[in-house]
């Protein structure tokens, strides 16, 4: 009995080791607490909505809400995130779900890699009605398909140093599914910008202000120095936007010559009354030819939203040259010729009203 009893804990000691491994190694990748730039995939599925939500988080305070119509294998619900990536050294993922829909929900993922953009699709994993943790996907196994395999399961991903998109396909039900917690293994975080010096762009505390209605924006409606929802000094700016939406957003802009040389972060206040969630990005333009560069939405909400912050060192800005993906960094910092801030609301109506920001800085590293 003592031998069996050894052998029953040896085995479990085993099993222990082998989990312990197979689990470690994981380091957070996306919480979504950060700047949103996930949508539902731009080409024909069941996808209707993707937005942050306060709901079943599992890291963080904010989780990814999903919301499609009915999908089926034919015509799966689509959310994504395009940005370029080196995943080279990226040998699986973990992610928590909470399948909303009161139903199975079938998953799978893709990862569309190279300069010919090609999809790599892996099987499908069930879903259970509620909680699922640790939803678990194998980068390196020759299990995925492609159009090369004929659609077939067979292929490993090639060209993970060049990552451009990351997908999430569901179908089965309709409903609501959230996704928060993802971890990659072999993720290695970037480290952290060292501020050495802040450096205030605009407190708005003038007679006059130099920001402009962009000419090319039908829904910035208007601006104003004003005395309400102040962070800094004694004014800020109230920007008003009719109807601005992610297709058509209401820009607000300042046109002057500006040296952000050594800049790594741009830093706002944003006071918003709305009760729904607003987004707001900023673009810059550099150089002679005013080349354009558009960070990634920011989601704010309600009241006070402080220290709203952009990486100007991230290769996540959205240009020209990119397709308007983002997945391009900010050149010429030196030679800053236009400052521009994009206010938008969710669909169909978009943002009607106004929003608040005071205290611009620059942190120079």
């Amino acid at each position: 009995m003592f031998i069996v009893k050894l052998k029953i804990l040896v085995l479990a000691a085993v099993f222990c080791a082998g989990s312990a491994g197979l689990s470690s190694g994981y380091e957070l990748w996306e919480g979504f607490d950060g700047p949103f730039i996930w949508s539902v995939a731009t080409w024909d599925n069941a996808g209707v909505s993707v937005v942050p939500s306060d709901e079943h988080t599992t890291v963080g305070e904010t989780a990814l809400k999903f919301s499609f119509e009915r999908a089926s294998d034919s015509r799966k619900a689509i959310c994504m995130l395009e940005k370029v990536m080196d995943w080279s050294e990226i040998e699986g993922m973990k992610l928590d779900i909470y399948n909303d829909t009161g139903r199975y929900v079938s998953l799978a993922i893709s990862i569309t890699t190279g300069d010919e953009w090609e999809w790599y699709e892996s099987r499908g994993i069930r879903l259970d009605r509620g909680w699922n943790k640790d939803v678990t996907f194998d980068l390196t196994d020759n299990s995925y398909k492609a159009e090369r395999s004929n659609w077939r399961h067979r292929l490993n991903i090639e060209n993970l140093d060049s990552v451009l998109r990351v997908s999430y396909l569901f179908w089965g039900a309709e409903g609501d599914i959230y996704m928060d917690n993802i971890r990659l293994k072999g993720y290695k975080k970037a480290d952290t910008v060292q501020i050495g010096e802040i450096r205030m762009l605009d407190c708005f505390d003038y007679e006059h202000t130099e920001w402009l209605l962009a000419d090319w924006s039908a829904r910035a409606e208007s601006l104003e120095l004003c005395q309400d929802f102040v962070s800094e000094g004694s004014q800020s700016l109230k920007l008003t936007a009719k109807n601005a939406t992610e297709e058509d957003k209401a820009t607000f802009c300042i046109e002057q010559e500006m040296d952000w040389s050594g800049a790594s972060v741009l830093y706002m206040d944003v006071y918003s009354p709305h009760h729904v969630p607003v987004k707001i990005n900023a673009a810059i333009s550099t150089g002679e030819d005013w080349i354009w560069y558009e960070s990634p939405d920011i989601t704010i909400g309600q009241g006070w939203n402080k220290d709203v912050a952009i990486d100007l060192n991230a290769d996540n800005f959205k240009s020209e040259a990119t397709n308007w993906r983002y997945a391009a960094s900010l050149e010429g910092k030196e030679e800053v010729q236009m400052l521009s801030i994009n206010l938008m609301g969710p669909p169909p109506e978009g943002l009607t009203g106004s929003v608040y920001i005071d205290n611009i800085r620059l942190g120079i590293e």
